[in-house]
């Protein structure tokens, strides 16, 4: 897809807002910082959505990200959605990623299984580091994988698994699979 203005991408989004469930947004050339924003996210009806990618983006000359931010997060602590998340060149913190793992948190500290994984490639406002410091108090494990990925369980409920890839080299080969039993906990990493 090469240069999709924002007023398409809008007309396309109410059209087919009632039956989406999972949103892909990839491979775009020529990308403007309007092409996909916290306003078009608004259209979406975030509760059904159960997965959300906006990968493989080539932003056009002078566009350096795309305009979705915090409020991105905020939307869905809203509506306690929880889809799989891949997103890259969007202006999230570290503060919006806190927000939402601490609400998914409280829904899911319970028996109930819940696994959500996260890839973050080229949001300049998110810092693993920054994260782990945000939860130091939060009454949660969190396994760091390697430089890139975490994963984070609820000490109650250590069946309840987020993990975050920040986007390393090979964020887009890596294959998470877990096997969990409330005793003893495994994550393997694989690549494909």
């Amino acid at each position: 897809m090469q240069n999709l203005s924002s007023f398409s991408m809008k007309q396309l989004l109410k059209y087919c807002q009632n039956d989406l469930k999972q949103f892909s947004l990839r491979d775009v050339w020529n990308a403007r910082e309007d092409t996909f924003t916290d306003d078009h996210i608004k259209i979406l009806r975030l509760s059904q959505i159960i997965s959300l990618q906006i990968t493989k983006i080539s932003m056009k000359p002078g566009h350096k990200y795309l305009k979705i931010t915090d409020s991105f997060f905020y939307q869905l602590i809203a509506v306690n959605a929880f889809p799989a998340l891949m997103l890259q060149l969007c202006l999230i913190s570290t503060t919006g990623l806190a927000s939402y793992l601490k609400r998914w948190i409280k829904v899911h500290d319970t028996d109930s299984f819940s696994n959500l994984t996260c890839t973050l490639n080229e949001c300049p406002g998110l810092s693993k580091k920054d994260l782990i410091n945000e939860c130091e108090d939060l009454p949660i494990q969190i396994s760091n994988n390697n430089e890139h990925n975490i994963s984070i369980f609820i000490e109650e409920h250590p069946m309840n698994i987020f993990c975050i890839n920040f986007g390393g080299e090979n964020s887009k080969q890596l294959n998470f699979s877990f096997v969990a039993t409330p005793k003893s906990i495994k994550v393997n990493s694989k690549q494909k």
